[in-house]
């Protein structure tokens, strides 16, 4: 679901993005791809402080998907906060090494 709301927020498929944050709200709050849904919805409208917190809850339902870290980095760096981008890249790289979207 992570990288559907990705490929909807690509999209700019603000509708179908927000409808699937919504029905992911509704079947799991604790689960870390939820909360990435509702980010990138928040993202999309420009709302990036409310974008971070999402991802940032993803990260404490799931501490190990670096992916939760790259997307945080993102809005930080549309909010042209660069220091705490590099921070969230290399927290993402910590998670996984592998994870290219980070580097």
């Amino acid at each position: 679901m992570e990288w559907y709301s990705t490929v909807l927020w690509h999209l700019d498929d603000r509708a179908e993005l927000s409808r699937l944050s919504q029905d992911l709200m509704t079947l799991d709050r604790s689960c870390a791809q939820t909360w990435i849904a509702t980010g990138n919805s928040f993202a999309l409208q420009g709302e990036h402080d409310q974008a971070v917190r999402c991802f940032k809850r993803a990260s404490l339902v799931d501490p190990g998907m670096a992916y939760t870290w790259t997307l945080t980095a993102y809005e930080a760096l549309e909010m042209e906060e660069f220091d705490r981008a590099i921070s969230y890249y290399q927290t993402a790289v910590r998670t996984d090494v592998r994870h290219y979207h980070a580097w």
